[in-house]
């Protein structure tokens, strides 16, 4: 595949970013998570209903990690693991609940769902 612009997802940036593939596009930006808003760079998937972010028990996770502890409105859905099939992958994880924002405390969901 090719890109425009080279980055690796998870770290921090500033404005959402479009990329061009051999078989399509792939918008991604920040988003913002918890009271202390802890920043992601995630893909902006318009075909899926849920985010999924890297937690900080991750062991094969690069970039930034949300840690749940330094959120005072993280709340955990009380699964131990859920389990996710998108695409090819399947994905093990936690489901939480936390505050999202698209800009720091600016257009934000209090109680926004995610694994």
């Amino acid at each position: 595949s090719q890109k425009y612009k080279k980055k690796r997802l998870g770290q921090k940036q500033e404005s959402v970013t479009l990329e061009y593939y051999s078989n399509g596009f792939m918008y991604h930006g920040p988003l913002f998570f918890g009271t202390n808003q802890q920043e992601f760079d995630v893909v902006y998937d318009t075909g899926s209903d849920w985010v999924v972010i890297d937690g900080k028990s991750c062991k094969n996770c690069e970039g930034n990690f949300y840690d749940p502890s330094q959120s005072t409105t993280a709340k955990n859905l009380g699964n131990p693991v859920s389990v996710r099939a998108y695409g090819s992958a399947i994905l093990y994880g936690t489901e939480w609940t936390d505050k999202v924002c698209l800009k720091t405390m600016q257009a934000c969901i209090d109680d926004f769902e995610y694994f």
